[in-house]
């Protein structure tokens, strides 16, 4: 056999017809491996996604319910809710459901916070006794006593509650002067003896008007320190065992421009040190 040829008869420089094949049927194997790792992969992203709600934006700005909804809810609220507010939507000094104390008080928060807070707590000495459907139905209304606009036929559902907010025309703005807010912050003592939080987180307004749930705490436990300084007025007991404690620190905010303070209503420890 001359130089330069393979057993076969081929020179060794060209590859047989053999390879181009056995090449070709690889190279068409991975192509087809990749596209059946793709479509498992959408397959597997479609299914996990299944059944669970796109995510909405949406303000009461926006139209969430129906006037249909609230003109139901108006009776509902007339029956069940009128006798001890019966003044609340009149848009009186003080009124809670209306205004400017109904947006410091749920400004920022979901309906579903709203809907969740009248179902557990009213009518006063029966919460709880209507049907869901009422209650969404007296969000709507209450919604309308408010200024939100209407919606000529997108009405409020259940389901998405939980992704609608609470806003002034203005947009989120800042938590108001007297809200009820909470703050995680490193608990010190000034030279007069006063009590200040220090390294705190930035105050957000308190989910819960009493003391601080189990669930509450924990995700507390778990924020990094701040930035932000708030003296703490009216602490009671003395929370002299807590100094140099990471806290969670509940009460209401006072707007100050020397310097915000929180009017503490609540004062837990969340560890012995802020490292």
């Amino acid at each position: 056999m001359g130089r330069g040829r393979a057993k076969s008869g081929y020179p060794e420089q060209i590859p047989h017809p053999a390879m181009f094949f056995e090449r070709s049927s690889v190279l068409e194997y991975r192509a087809m491996r990749l596209k059946w790792i793709t479509a498992l992969f959408t397959l597997f992203v479609a299914l996990a996604l299944q059944g669970k709600p796109v995510q909405d934006t949406r303000t009461v700005w926006q139209g969430v319910y129906t006037d249909a909804q609230a003109t139901l809810g108006r009776v509902f609220y007339e029956e069940s809710c009128s006798r001890c507010h019966a003044a609340d939507l009149s848009g009186r000094v003080g009124s809670s459901l209306k205004g400017d104390i109904f947006m410091r008080d749920w400004g920022g928060r979901t309906l579903s916070t709203y809907f969740e807070r009248i179902k557990t707590t009213m009518p006063r000495g029966d919460a709880g006794t209507l049907s869901d459907d009422a209650y969404l139905q007296i969000v709507a209304y209450i919604l309308r006593v408010n200024g939100f606009p209407a919606s000529p036929a997108s009405e409020l559902k259940p389901d998405q509650l939980a992704t609608i907010k609470i806003e002034s025309k203005d947009g989120p703005g800042i938590v108001p002067n007297f809200a009820l807010v909470e703050s995680v912050g490193c608990l010190s003592q000034e030279t007069d003896k006063g009590w200040t939080l220090t390294d705190a987180t930035d105050v957000v307004k308190a989910m819960e008007a009493g003391a601080p749930n189990a669930d509450t705490l924990k995700t507390a436990t778990e924020l990094p320190l701040g930035k932000f300084q708030f003296r703490l007025l009216y602490v009671f007991p003395a929370p002299d065992a807590m100094k140099g404690h990471k806290v969670h620190s509940k009460g209401l905010l006072i707007r100050d421009p020397k310097g915000d303070s929180i009017n503490v209503t609540s004062l837990k420890s969340l560890a012995p040190t802020c490292k």
